[in-house]
């Protein structure tokens, strides 16, 4: 890792054809020169035109990846796109905010995928 770039982290849904999610996240990040760490938040079925399901993931499944990078990393910035409900955000946003109370956080709510799917 280099240490002369800034640090960000993306709290996403793992999109396999990386047009959205963790995977399009930090590819943005690479662009604008910043090390970019990937969260999974809910694991998706699709391809780049069918979503057809996705799994999530709790907020402690989320905080238990979150926990060894804030711990290791000046992290300066938390973008958060798909996240099951209000209750799993407020969750995660309390734990970064207890650990790095200076942190930007971005919130970029998810509804439903381009393909049509609503997320429930």
């Amino acid at each position: 890792m280099l240490a002369n770039r800034p640090y960000a982290i993306s709290i996403a849904g793992f999109d396999p054809s990386a047009g959205a999610g963790i995977l399009a996240d930090v590819k943005c990040f690479e662009q604008h020169q910043v090390y970019g760490f990937g969260i999974c938040s809910a694991l998706t079925v699709q391809t780049d035109k069918e979503f057809l399901k996705n799994n999530w993931l709790n907020s402690s499944q989320i905080i238990e990846q979150l926990e060894p990078l804030i711990a290791k990393f000046k992290v300066l910035t938390c973008k958060i796109g798909l996240i099951k409900d209000v209750s799993v955000l407020l969750d995660v946003v309390c734990f970064l905010r207890s650990k790095s109370p200076d942190l930007k956080i971005i919130v970029d709510p998810v509804l439903n995928a381009s393909s049509g799917y609503e997320f429930r």
